[in-house]
């Protein structure tokens, strides 16, 4: 019972065979997972982050034409209080000024919904990525999938650049 050289030289190449697909697998899971890293921070969380930038620049649009309507309505409902035997045309304009005042406070709220429907939406498209890089071992990574899952996302929720909450459209009354 000897070793001889053929033996020898099948037990080397399985071995070396053996070694060769471990490496190959090894990269091959590494490519992917660098893929995945770069497309998340080339590509897809830009556009999250910038979905999110865009929300609260709007919220804060919002907040802040919000405060200003009803530091409005608080002076419009004190003149009321201090006109005691006023002329009924000058009770009438205030009437209406706060009625306006009311109205537009209202659509600002609306608009406020229509913002959280966006941060859902920002909120989905994380998820959509998340669930992505879990299945990264088992299905790969497809950014033109997740890509236009964000689009749809970001078509359903979109709100126009340079719009103020009252171009947004009336209010709705439910």
């Amino acid at each position: 019972m000897g070793f001889t050289i053929p033996a020898m030289f099948s037990a080397g190449f399985i071995t070396a065979l053996f070694y060769f697909l471990l490496v190959g697998f090894n990269f091959t899971t590494i490519s992917a997972y660098q893929k995945s890293t770069q497309s998340l921070a080339s590509v897809l969380l830009p556009k999250v982050r910038q979905q999110a930038e865009t929300s609260c620049d709007f919220s804060h649009q919002a907040i802040n034409e919000l405060s200003t309507k009803v530091q409005s309505m608080r002076t419009l409902s004190s003149r009321i209080k201090q006109i005691d035997d006023a002329p009924s045309d000058e009770v009438k304009q205030y009437r209406e000024q706060m009625e306006q005042v009311y109205k537009e406070v209202l659509v600002l709220l609306q608009f406020g919904d229509r913002l959280h429907q966006q941060q859902s939406g920002i909120v989905e498209g994380v998820q959509i990525i998340e669930a992505a890089i879990e299945r990264l071992d088992s299905c790969g990574w497809d950014e033109d999938e997740i890509r236009e899952a964000l689009d749809v996302i970001e078509q359903k929720t979109r709100v126009e650049s340079n719009k103020s909450p009252h171009d947004e459209g009336s209010v709705t009354f439910f």
